[in-house]
């Protein structure tokens, strides 16, 4: 590299600063001057010009209170979802609920004539009181169950926190197992293992 490429950007640079400091005035009075230009610009009459044109229309704001449209939408979920918590109807019932149940209890009641059997979990709960809870609706809904033994087995499952699992029994077949998970809604396998 040779020393006129290495200077040509100081030289450009120098040129530069030179040219853009000879169109400044430095009297130190160069921003009273531009402040003078200013005030000497027109300003036309702005009640002339409202008389020419015609006010203009106010602009309309509603004004929205937060507290109230906070409520408003509070009050709006509320409704939502007690309309979505009423019982429905109810539906008729179907035309094979005496077979099923029948079948159910044949094989629920073969299942507790045994002594010995296992118990089928049915599901897991956050407490005791919610699984009692939970049996005795099951119990109420299908009468067939009564003759069955429900146990709350209490587990940690670390992570997960502290459960109590709902199992009936005893239950001795896998049929019998299966039609108690029937009549308790459970679709899952793992409620059928017996």
């Amino acid at each position: 590299m040779n020393l006129s490429r290495a200077f040509r950007p100081a030289a450009l640079v120098l040129a530069a600063l030179v040219l853009t400091g000879c169109s400044v005035q430095n009297d130190g009075q160069m921003f009273q001057r531009w402040a003078a230009e200013v005030k000497s610009i027109p300003v036309t009459d702005i009640e002339a010009s409202r008389q020419r044109h015609g006010a203009p229309e106010p602009v309309k704001v509603d004004v929205i209170d937060p507290v109230e449209a906070a409520t408003t939408e509070a009050q709006r979920r509320l409704i939502t979802a007690v309309a979505n918590e009423l019982p429905a109807a109810p539906a008729a019932a179907p035309v094979v609920a005496p077979v099923v149940r029948d079948v159910i209890g044949e094989k629920l009641a073969q299942a507790t004539q045994a002594s010995a059997g296992r118990a089928v979990q049915i599901a897991a709960f956050r407490s005791e009181a919610d699984a009692r809870t939970a049996w005795s609706d099951l119990v109420d809904r299908h009468r067939e169950l009564a003759g069955l033994t429900p146990q709350f087995e209490k587990v940690d499952l670390g992570a997960k926190g502290a459960w109590v699992r709902l199992k009936a029994g005893p239950i001795t077949t896998p049929e019998a197992a299966k039609a108690l998970c029937a009549a308790a809604g459970v679709a899952d396998a793992w409620c059928a293992r017996a």
